[in-house]
């Protein structure tokens, strides 16, 4: 019984969600943590889809790769060298600035 109870809430708590209007945030207090909602949601069942694609098309990987695994290795890809340039160019526009206000420094004195 404690089970199924437990499963209602869990259920009442994602109908709560729907609710929510466009403008108004949903938030979850996990511990001492406030916990975005549906940016919590959303990242879980992104991970989740790629987990389950990734077991599903590369658990019998080829030497000629399959449409799937070649289509997964190129998502992969892109997910990398989007995060290596977002990395980069908050690397580079910390440097950049860093360099600037060391130079107006000299400049002044």
């Amino acid at each position: 019984m404690n089970v199924l109870l437990c499963s209602i809430n869990t259920l009442k708590r994602l109908y709560d969600i729907s609710a929510v209007e466009v403008g108004q945030h949903f938030y979850w207090q996990i511990g001492d943590f406030q916990v975005h909602a549906q940016v919590l949601i959303t990242s879980w069942v992104v991970i989740a889809i790629l987990l389950v694609s990734a077991i599903l098309v590369v658990r019998n990987p080829q030497t000629i790769p399959t449409f799937g695994q070649n289509f997964f290795e190129y998502v992969l890809e892109f997910i990398r060298d989007v995060s290596k340039t977002q990395d980069a160019e908050a690397l580079c526009a910390i440097i950049l600035s860093q360099g600037r206000s060391a130079l107006s420094i000299e400049a002044v004195n």
